[in-house]
C-alpha cells in the first residue's frame, strides 16, 4: 500500500469520567493548528466533538472519541474504529492524539506501545501534544531510546489512573455522606441545583 507522507490527518482522544466537555473541543483546536503547522489535510472543527459529546457518538468522520471509557480499557468503540481505518486507509498520514494517557492509561506500559507500533509500523505518524513519532520503515529496528521513553510514560500514566481512582471513591464517599451529590450529570428525571449548607436553593444548574 502506497500510502501518502502528507494526507489526512485522524484524531483521536479519551476522557474516562465523562466530566470535562470543554476538553475535547481544546484538543480539537489544538490538533487543527498542528495540522495546519504540518500541511496536513484535517477537516473536523470544534462543533464536530461537542455535538458527538452531546449525542454519545464514538465515531464521527474524522473524529474518534471515547467518552466515560477508562484508559485500561484497550478495547474501546472509537479506539478500535480508529485503529481499523488508520491501518486500511492509505489516504491517513498523520493521527493526532493530545498526549499518551488519552490514548491509554494501561495495567501493562508495554500495551500502550504496541498500540503506537500498530499505527507507525504501518506508515503513520503520531502527532502528541509533547512530542512527534515518525512512521517505523520496514526493517527498520525501533529506536530503543523512544522505546524506553514510552514505557516510562504509559508506566506513570497508569499508576496515575489507579492513584486518581483511589481518591475519586474516597472523595465521591466523603461527600456523599455528607448529603451532597457526587458530581456528575443529574441522573434522568433529576435536576441540579446550586444550594447553600442549610439546604437553601440558590439556581438550577
Amino acid at each position: 500500500m502506497a500510502r501518502k507522507q502528507l494526507g489526512n490527518g485522524l484524531f483521536y482522544t479519551r476522557d474516562s469520567g465523562g466530566k470535562h466537555e470543554t476538553t475535547p473541543s481544546e484538543y480539537v483546536k489544538w490538533a487543527i493548528r498542528r495540522a495546519t503547522e504540518l500541511n496536513v489535510i484535517f477537516n473536523p472543527t470544534v462543533a464536530d466533538i461537542e455535538s458527538m459529546i452531546r449525542n454519545e457518538e464514538a465515531i464521527r468522520e474524522d473524529l474518534y472519541l471515547d467518552y466515560e471509557v477508562a484508559g485500561d480499557e484497550l478495547s474501546r468503540v472509537g479506539l478500535n474504529a480508529l485503529l481499523a481505518r488508520a491501518v486500511s486507509d492509505e489516504k491517513v498520514s498523520h493521527v493526532f492524539i493530545p498526549r499518551r494517557d488519552r490514548l491509554a492509561r494501561p495495567t501493562d506500559p508495554i500495551d500502550g506501545v504496541k498500540i503506537e507500533s500498530v499505527l507507525r509500523q504501518n506508515g503513520l505518524t503520531i502527532v502528541f501534544k509533547d512530542r512527534l513519532l515518525s512512521p517505523i520503515r520496514t526493517g527498520r529496528r525501533p529506536d530503543t531510546a523512544e522505546q524506553i521513553t514510552a514505557i516510562l510514560d504509559y508506566d506513570a500514566a497508569g499508576k496515575h489512573g489507579r492513584e486518581l481512582s483511589d481518591k475519586m471513591v474516597l472523595c465521591q464517599i466523603a461527600l456523599a455522606n455528607g448529603g451532597f451529590s457526587t458530581g456528575g450529570r443529574a441522573p434522568f428525571a433529576f435536576d441540579r441545583w446550586l444550594v447553600r449548607q442549610d439546604g437553601e436553593r440558590i439556581r438550577k444548574l
